[in-house]
């Protein structure tokens, strides 16, 4: 019958200890300030002027889905450019562009919860769904 695979273990997200240090020696964290945290977001590219926090977060995702492609199959992913590791190395996770994508999408995610009080019954299907998953999983 072959090899019986294991189960996967998710990982806890320790929200607490999730942070990185910006170029201006700041550490960011998922609870930093509103202010902090849209410069953040600038120096990014992304314009929170006018965004819902849904538009925020699609934006945020289509940053680590580039950044993923181009590591996998942009036209150095064949040669060690000695640049950022790759999505499927260790060492990815550790680098700071990927924290700020990681801390910027669980500060937007706290937001859309805040919003409701961190109140399931209050929250619309789909941010409750998200909600509920990420009580599992996160660690406040």
């Amino acid at each position: 019958m072959g090899a019986i695979k294991e189960k996967y273990q998710r990982k806890f997200t320790n929200l607490k200890t999730l942070y990185y240090i910006n170029a201006d020696g700041i550490k960011i964290t998922v609870y930093s300030s509103y202010e902090v945290m849209v410069k953040e977001m600038m120096s990014l590219g992304i314009s929170a002027v006018g965004k819902t926090i849904k538009e925020l977060q699609i934006e945020i995702s289509q940053i680590c889905m580039d950044d993923y492609m181009e590591a996998n199959f942009g036209e150095d992913s064949g040669e060690d450019s000695g640049e950022e590791p790759k999505p499927n190395s260790s060492d990815y996770f550790k680098t700071h562009k990927w924290l700020k994508n990681i801390v910027i999408t669980h500060h937007l995610k706290e937001l859309s919860y805040w919003l409701y009080d961190y109140n399931a019954n209050k929250m619309p299907d789909n941010i409750k769904f998200d909600f509920e998953i990420n009580q599992k999983w996160t660690i406040r």
